[in-house]
């Protein structure tokens, strides 16, 4: 039961105060204006005040008003969690590189978040131009960090070698720029992806 909803239905049944109002159009289903009828009838047998539709219809959009920023936190942490959530990250290569991370089953001097790092457990690479697509991923055995060039980049061994995906990833209509840097997504995402954009 809706405890919000409830507690404006008994302040219904005590004197209304006076309020300046505007008059707004509201269309509904035929259905819903029965139940709505019905509710105000129920309403009526326990209250000496004037109860109509427009009553009943201002608790709940009163209501609704109420519920709105306590529905869209909870989406955002939903949201935010479900971002949070990835034990993956894709890296972009070209063919040379494909052939470098089947061949040493490693890939190297990248960059990684460092707080993101700990959390994963597999590695994929997305191929240029001219395959545009993810065919590969491997499972990530260890890594280990070093000075490049006086940037901390990161390198990756694999526990045997990469894993050909049953269905390749293709960029489809995302922007090519968007796979420059790395994306971080799930392994369940990366083997039922159809396309790029669905790794987010």
């Amino acid at each position: 039961m809706n405890n919000n909803m409830i507690k404006k239905i008994e302040d219904q049944l005590t004197l209304p105060k006076e309020l300046n109002k505007r008059q707004i159009s509201v269309f509904l289903k035929p259905d819903t204006i029965k139940e709505l009828d019905d509710a105000t009838e129920k309403i009526k047998n326990y209250s000496d005040k004037k109860i109509t539709r427009n009553t009943i219809i201002e608790l709940a959009i009163e209501n609704l008003i109420e519920c709105t920023p306590i529905a869209i936190k909870n989406y955002e942490e939903k949201n935010k969690s479900e971002k949070e959530n990835f034990d993956t990250v894709v890296f972009p290569c070209d063919l040379t590189g494909i052939e470098t991370f089947i061949r040493t089953k490693s890939w190297f001097y990248v960059r990684t978040d460092k707080n993101k790092i700990d959390k994963l457990k597999y590695i994929a690479l997305y191929t240029g131009y001219p395959m545009q697509s993810i065919t590969h991923y491997g499972i990530i055995d260890k890594y280990e960090e070093k000075d490049f060039n006086g940037k901390i980049k990161y390198i990756y061994y694999l526990k045997g070698s990469p894993i050909k995906l049953e269905n390749p990833i293709p960029l489809g209509n995302s922007n090519p720029q968007s796979t420059r840097s790395p994306r971080y997504t799930t392994l369940k995402k990366l083997k039922t992806a159809k396309v790029y954009a669905d790794l987010a």
